[in-house]
């Protein structure tokens, strides 16, 4: 596990083929493969902020919470 990013709030983590957003303890957004994934679930304008930090302007898909979760435990 590397600690990509982390401050107050927003924690990045690299994890072989995958880096996984976290915004208040929560996952909200991933990468995995190449390919950009974030939650459909809205939480606050900062943690939409967190995700567009690290989504660098991709064009994500998005998924239900339960089915970011399941991705990101493959």
């Amino acid at each position: 596990m590397i600690k990509v990013q982390n401050n107050k709030n927003l924690l990045v983590v690299a994890l072989g083929n995958k880096s996984l957003c976290f915004s208040y303890g929560v996952l909200v957004a991933m990468s995995k493969n190449g390919y950009y994934y974030k939650t459909k679930q809205y939480y606050s304008i900062t943690t939409s902020k967190h995700i567009n930090i690290f989504l660098h302007g991709s064009n994500p898909i998005e998924l239900d919470q339960a089915a970011l979760e399941n991705l990101a435990t493959q």
